[in-house]
């Protein structure tokens, strides 16, 4: 047993089994951001970047398929026209190299290609409205985790074992919006507890019977209940913030509304006295 770190951003290097990945560089954004995925869930992962200057390409690139445990290539018709990403696909089909081809889009392969390529693994990425289903798609992709780093302890067996135990994906696979759900029913809770200050401070001011400012009161608290109820997170846990002004609002709305009653008979009253 030894410990091991995965590099992020950067392509593997070592002595583990590892995955090449093979793409077209039109669709570079797409695929490097998959592949920082992959990383983050501690798969080793080698691509063209990893290549250093001056090196002759075809070998090193060829070199790498051979010393690969795991090929997977990411399939489009910008793949499909690159003669490169061809020939490395044919490469790790004769080297017999366990193989994912993953669709980026609804692409249409050569009658030819197709016959070879219709009994290997694949992955139809734009399919999966979720990230998180496609990324345990590959979790479970035969063979892909003897590639993988486990995450207990950050220990792995030396190379040549075989890991085949299930791995769920971390939540934080998912793109996470959560930050700006919270970020906006604090906001939400703040203005509620504002409105409930301002509904507070109004039926103060209209105990002598403005009754101009007791239908503002009276808003404000309607407003506060909205905008504390619209304020819950999306698991149902309710800010506390929220509550508070949530509840500020439904107490004052009461008593402004009892406010509002009284000053309107007060100002009737004093019209028919005077």
């Amino acid at each position: 047993m030894y410990q091991e770190n995965i590099d992020l951003f950067s392509p593997y290097k070592g002595n583990q089994p590892y995955i090449f990945i093979s793409y077209s560089h039109r669709n570079g954004g797409e695929v490097l951001n998959i592949i920082s995925k992959l990383q983050q869930l501690e798969f080793r992962i080698w691509y063209d970047s990893g290549i250093n200057p001056g090196s002759e390409w075809d070998e090193n690139i060829a070199s790498h398929i051979s010393g690969c445990a795991y090929f997977i290539a990411f399939i489009s018709d910008e793949y499909l026209a690159s003669s490169n990403c061809k020939d490395e696909l044919n490469f790790a089909r004769d080297k017999d190299k366990p193989l994912l081809l993953v669709y980026l889009k609804d692409t249409k392969l050569p009658e030819g290609m197709s016959m070879r390529l219709n009994r290997l693994q694949a992955i139809h990425k734009y399919t999966y409205a979720r990230e998180l289903d496609f990324y345990q798609k590959i979790i479970e992709a035969d063979g892909i985790n003897v590639c993988r780093v486990f995450s207990n302890g950050r220990h792995t067996e030396m190379s040549g074992s075989n890991h085949s135990t299930p791995q769920t994906v971390p939540a934080s696979t998912e793109i996470d919006h959560a930050p700006l759900r919270e970020t906006v029913g604090k906001r939400k809770s703040m203005a509620s507890l504002i409105c409930g200050i301002l509904s507070l401070a109004t039926l103060i001011f209209a105990i002598d019977g403005y009754t101009g400012l007791d239908l503002i009161g009276i808003l404000s608290s309607i407003a506060a209940i909205i905008l504390s109820s619209s304020a819950k997170k999306k698991n149902g846990i309710v800010n506390k913030k929220s509550k508070a002004g949530k509840t500020i609002g439904i107490i004052f709305i009461s008593f402004e509304g009892f406010a509002f009653v009284v000053a309107l008979i007060v100002e009737i009253v004093k019209s028919s006295i005077f």
